[in-house]
């Protein structure tokens, strides 16, 4: 007996990041001091001072991360004799590389310390870094939920710093600087003379446009011939399926490359790129045929907080910003299943920060697609053979769900039938199940 049946489950998953590195219970920390020189806007020094206890009967041992775009110049132990701290050795594992999916700055290496048992210890990091616009976040329980935590500024003439609950040009900052309910307080370095979102636009700006330059020859045929004989609308369009078609998403960079994007041509040329790469593409194609785009940094479901600060900490994305009209509308093309008007389904609810010479650059994105979703069932039933065959027809978002199942789920058979069968507590014997990728119908 046949019966050929589907069950379609969409979530949208929120995950909550946090500054602190996990570390085993026995080893406390007492103290953890941030100090910052920034002489200019473009370069600074850091220096990181923790002292604990490893409580344990045995060694212990924790992670100090360095950020991909930071020098480590250098890093000291010390042991507590008496009143005194003693310079002493500390082992120490190799460099590790690793990604962080929460951040705009994917890029952070770990120094792992091994702490002698019932030792009280002290640590000084110190590094050189580039580019103050990395500075975007303080945890009230820094970065390893120590007792006490303090971060200090100097700042290089001109400089200043404005942070998310609205103090200004404040230098020092403790544990009792942070309300009972805050985790963090985001924070913006930036020259005295210009007002934060005016400074973050402008950086992104000025790194952003000389990118986006695309001479005549690298613009697609198929979409010169359809500017010259289609319509504005079906040309719109056709931009961002040629993008979202044609250039493979990659999601993985480190370092200022985390933010800058290639260059159009490069991304044409090797038929790949991430989502700012992607962004600045399709931005420039849009610009090319007269429509007024713009890149926009953005924030995923994935991501913590509300962006509505102008601090990378926040985000975690790129798109584009497409003005229609009277209306905005916010195209991702990293997601293969979106259509064109409707927002991703990782930015569905969030904001973005839109670059360049607009009247408001921070804005709320939607929760509701542009199109709705809708499934026409029926089915067929063979009494003499007992074979039912049931089709869905789905249109809308749910089309896109079905065609990515299609395009990049091996396993979408069993996963269909798996989740039919816990929903329903159901042990149904399936012949076969299909999903045809023309008009997503499931039989």
């Amino acid at each position: 007996m046949k019966r050929a049946l589907c069950f379609l489950i969409i979530t949208t998953l929120s995950t909550r990041s946090s500054a602190v590195y996990a570390q085993d219970p026995a080893l406390v920390f007492h103290k953890e001091t941030h100090s910052y020189e920034i002489p200019d806007i473009n370069t600074y020094s850091r220096t990181i001072e923790i002292e604990g206890t490893n409580t344990s009967p045995d060694p212990q041992g924790f992670s100090i991360p360095i950020g991909e775009l930071s020098e480590l110049t250098s890093l000291k132990t010390f042991k507590k004799s008496g009143d005194h701290w003693k310079t002493t050795k500390v082992a120490k594992d190799a460099t590790v590389s690793s990604i962080d999916w929460s951040a705009f700055f994917t890029g952070t290496k770990y120094y792992r310390m091994q702490i002698p048992a019932g030792q009280h210890f002290r640590i000084v990091i110190e590094t050189n870094d580039q580019h103050s616009i990395f500075l975007s976040k303080m945890y009230a329980s820094g970065f390893f939920e120590s007792d006490e935590v303090a971060y200090h500024f100097s700042l290089g003439e001109n400089l200043q710093i404005t942070c998310s609950d609205g103090a200004m040009s404040r230098n020092d900052f403790s544990r009792e600087t942070f309300e009972d309910s805050i985790e963090y307080i985001s924070y913006l370095v930036h020259p005295d003379d210009e007002k934060p979102i005016g400074y973050f636009n402008r950086w992104f700006y000025e790194r952003v446009e000389p990118q986006m330059q695309i001479s005549e020859e690298w613009v697609p045929a198929e979409l010169k011939e359809l500017a010259a004989n289609g319509t504005q609308d079906e040309l719109k369009k056709a931009c961002f399926e040629f993008v979202q078609r044609k250039i493979k998403y990659i999601d993985i960079e480190n370092g200022i490359n985390a933010v800058i994007p290639r260059k159009c041509q490069e991304v044409l040329q090797r038929g790949l790129g991430d989502c700012k790469d992607m962004a600045t593409l399709l931005t420039a194609l849009y610009r090319y045929f007269g429509f007024d785009a713009y890149t926009a940094i953005s924030r995923t479901n994935s991501k913590e907080g509300t962006f509505d600060f102008p601090s990378l900490g926040l985000a975690n994305h790129t798109i584009c910003a497409l003005r229609n009209n009277e209306n905005w509308i916010y195209l991702d093309p990293t997601e293969s299943t979106c259509l064109f008007g409707d927002p991703s389904v990782q930015i569905f609810g969030t904001e973005v920060f839109i670059v360049g010479d607009v009247d408001q650059h921070f804005r709320k994105i939607t929760q509701e697609p542009a199109y709705n979703s809708s499934a026409k069932i029926s089915y067929l039933y063979d009494p003499a053979n007992e074979d039912l065959e049931i089709t869905i027809e789905v249109e809308g978002k749910m089309n896109g769900f079905f065609h990515y199942l299609k395009l990049y789920k091996n396993k979408y058979i069993e996963d269909i039938q798996r989740l039919m069968n816990a929903v329903f507590e159901l042990e149904l014997e399936t012949d076969s199940i299909r999903i045809t990728a023309e008009n997503s119908t499931v039989i």
